[in-house]
């Protein structure tokens, strides 16, 4: 039995699944019982409204009725099966999604999710290898709570530790622990800066979006002599590549300001701006 004319026996087995009787189904989408029968049993074709009609009716995707291919479901739980190296029975996938569409849904859902957790511990194995900064960040934080654990041992399995040591071990404790606070906190800030620059694109991005911010039109510099810097400050530009084209840009604005400025072009036009 080919794809196409599995159309009936879905309809019929997700009607049956949700114990509405062939008469009911039937007056739901304007038809004769006797002619749902025969679409059920696959000796009539159906398409258009009816078939949208059945789909609404059944609470199902259209795509998992129609005879028009594989649906996007059908296809992601396929991949997904594929993606994990599951062996898997023809047309399992396309059952699963017509009985079950609810976990089939989960499914794709959680795929998403294992995937994406894949990358970004590929990124951040990445990012160790290729980044000395976090690296070096990481390796403090954890030498110094190598030490605490270390001094903690010795408090905690030594009873007879002479006063004086054990005010030492103490304070290195409360030191250690200041230092360890410090290096933290200095790796969340250089991570969530990296997190700020990544959600806002690339550094020409950011310059685009920059220019198209101000029309490509900076009245600072056309009536004044302003501190680029200044105006840097006050955009939404955060990355040090961003800032760096930005200046280029700016700077090449104002050299091309002082030599034909704005007021004078406008006078010298034949046509009148207004």
């Amino acid at each position: 039995m080919s794809v196409g004319d599995q159309i009936g026996a879905r309809i019929r087995e997700k009607r049956v699944q949700l114990r509405i009787r062939q008469s009911q189904l039937a007056k739901m989408v304007g038809v004769s019982p006797s002619y749902l029968n025969l679409i059920e049993h696959n000796r009539r074709r159906i398409g258009g409204k009816l078939l949208t009609d059945l789909a609404e009716a059944l609470a199902i995707d259209i795509d998992l009725l129609s005879e028009d291919g594989k649906s996007s479901k059908v296809a992601r739980l396929e991949e997904a099966a594929y993606y994990h190296k599951v062996e898997t029975q023809a047309e399992s996938a396309r059952e699963l999604a017509t009985r079950f569409p609810a976990w089939s849904s989960f499914l794709i859902e959680l795929d998403r999710n294992v995937r994406s957790l894949e990358a970004k511990i590929d990124a951040l194995s990445d990012r160790l290898s290729h980044d000395p900064q976090l690296a070096t960040s990481l390796h403090e934080v954890i030498t110094t709570v190598t030490a605490i654990r270390a001094t903690s041992s010795i408090l905690s399995d030594s009873d007879d530790i002479d006063p004086m040591w054990q005010m030492r071990f103490q304070r290195n404790i409360s030191e250690d622990s200041l230092r360890l606070a410090e290096e933290a906190q200095a790796l969340v800030d250089y991570l969530d800066a990296d997190e700020t620059e990544a959600r806002t694109g690339t550094p020409y991005e950011e310059v685009e979006a920059f220019l198209h911010e101000n029309d490509y039109h900076f009245e600072m510099i056309e009536t004044e002599t302003p501190d680029i810097d200044d105006i840097l400050n006050i955009s939404a530009i955060r990355s040090t590549a961003g800032r760096l084209l930005a200046r280029n840009v700016l700077e090449t604005y104002q050299m091309d300001a002082t030599a034909l400025p704005l007021a004078s072009l406008i006078d010298d036009l034949p046509i009148q701006m207004g």
